[in-house]
């Protein structure tokens, strides 16, 4: 973990390659909150609505899912979200961490079934639960 001022806002990502959830710590970095989910269109676009978001939420670090197998392997996935990590890290300039996010989906599936009847609408949630199951589980582990 790089060095960094536990204090702001940190933002939580679960990485796709069709949408991106988004989810928020508090200033406090007490509780996280589902936030978005931002619809993937070219490299580019995605960083900067990512860093305009970052920047005026205050965001002072990034939590971005890993989505190691099972048995603790890095796959095909891990390769695109290693990739997306060096790009966001250079775009915001912020610290980024990763967090294993095995079962994020479901974990989210679960928390949204209890909330939303329709499965569309549950479906449609469904990322930016899991960005808050990952930034939920690193702020748990590490603060």
């Amino acid at each position: 973990m790089k060095s960094e001022s536990f204090a702001g806002r940190l933002m939580g990502l679960d990485y796709g390659e069709k949408r991106i959830g988004i989810a928020m710590s508090d200033p406090m970095r007490i509780l996280a909150t589902p936030s978005q989910v931002l619809t993937r269109t070219e490299i580019s676009r995605d960083l900067a609505a990512l860093k305009a978001l970052a920047e005026s939420e205050g965001v002072t670090a990034i939590v971005l899912g890993l989505p190691t197998n099972t048995d603790g392997s890095e796959g095909e996935m891990v390769v695109k979200v290693r990739a997306f990590a060096a790009q966001l890290e250079e775009a915001l300039k912020l610290p980024l961490h990763f967090m294993d996010e095995t079962y994020s989906s479901l974990e989210a599936d679960a928390m949204l079934r209890t909330r939303e009847r329709d499965w569309r609408k549950r479906k449609a949630k469904r990322d930016m639960f899991a960005a808050q199951v990952i930034l939920r589980a690193w702020m748990d582990h590490y603060l």
